[in-house]
């Protein structure tokens, strides 16, 4: 005999009155629950003691509710990186969104230019609109490297269509 079993017969069977079982009924019990898989009396009792016994008892739910509580923790963990992602993307458009704002706002500025009624220019074509548009662009936009990029590269690809290759 191992484990319980035998600390039920110790219990039974030891020398000091006062250390064994007051009444058959009480070795009874004890015997009833370790059937029961429940902690026995005999055994010392100590909290690790006891939730083994609930998990033999109870191994289907304890399993269960691990496994749930595992998978809470995976898709807590999962939210929370697609969070991440999504505030970077956020920020990514948000910048975009600038970027572009930033462009409409300079060729607006560039084609104002032609305008005979709000400026007294002598800029009417569109090679010199473009020549002066660019000869802006190399003061405007410094703390923006992306933004001025993008225009130098609309500009190019503007003088291109124009078989303007200088």
């Amino acid at each position: 005999l191992k484990g319980e079993l035998d600390a039920i017969l110790a219990k039974a069977i030891n020398k000091e009155a006062e250390r064994r079982y007051v009444s058959a009924q009480q070795l009874a019990d004890d015997l009833r629950r370790y059937l029961k898989n429940e902690p026995v009396l005999a055994k010392p009792d100590s909290v690790l003691y006891r939730m083994r016994k609930f998990f033999q008892r109870h191994t289907v739910g304890v399993m269960t509710t691990v496994a749930v509580m595992l998978s809470l923790l995976v898709l807590a963990v999962q939210l929370f990186k697609r969070s991440q992602e999504l505030q970077s993307a956020l920020q990514a458009t948000q910048e975009e969104q600038q970027r572009v704002s930033q462009v409409t706002e300079y060729l607006i500025d560039v084609f104002k230019l032609s305008d005979p009624l709000q400026n007294q220019s002598e800029i009417v074509d569109v090679k010199s609109l473009l020549d002066h548009s660019s000869q802006q662009l190399a003061h405007q936009f410094n703390q923006e490297p992306a933004t001025k990029a993008k225009l130098y590269q609309t500009l190019a690809a503007v003088y291109l269509n124009m078989s303007d290759i200088q």
